[in-house]
């Protein structure tokens, strides 16, 4: 599943991602600012 050995890299790393990470804001922040090139469009 991963590309990395996560227990490997656990001692030097400052911070592993939880599964899932940013995902759905970058989904909600692209919607947003399709839904706001729309609304700049048609006005």
């Amino acid at each position: 599943m991963w590309d990395i050995d996560l227990d490997g890299i656990e001692e030097i790393a400052s911070s592993i991602p939880c599964p899932g990470g940013v995902g759905p804001m970058t989904i909600n922040t692209l919607i947003l600012n399709t839904m706001e090139a729309a609304r700049k469009t048609l006005n």
